[in-house]
């Protein structure tokens, strides 16, 4: 069984203005997400050519779901993105970030 461990990291919000600007303007998500998402690959050492996938939930009452409105329930969908290893672990962060903004539901792309 694989171990689990917690961290907090303290960002200030000089840091967190300078790492949108060099994911290309994107949201705090994508920007912290495409940061620990190139960490964790770098880190697990993947082979070069082994898919990589980080999965995110969304709130899919703003995407055009088919959710009733009426529907008093939760209105989530499991997102996920991939790319190859190699391009993650050491691509720049604003390639990354692109690729959890065009992230996959199942078949179809999140509008």
């Amino acid at each position: 069984m694989a171990a689990i461990a917690a961290s907090i990291f303290v960002i200030s919000n000089d840091q967190l203005a300078s790492l949108k600007r060099v994911c290309g303007g994107t949201s705090t998500f994508r920007a912290l997400s495409a940061l620990v998402w190139q960490c964790a690959c770098a880190a697990w050492r993947l082979p070069p050519d082994a898919e990589a996938r980080i999965s995110f939930s969304v709130n899919a009452r703003r995407r055009g779901s088919m959710i009733p409105v009426r529907y008093m329930g939760n209105g989530a969908l499991m997102v996920y993105a991939t790319g190859v290893a190699r391009d993650i672990a050491s691509g720049a962060l604003e390639h990354v970030a692109g690729r959890i903004r065009t992230g996959a539901v199942g078949d179809r792309l999140p509008s």
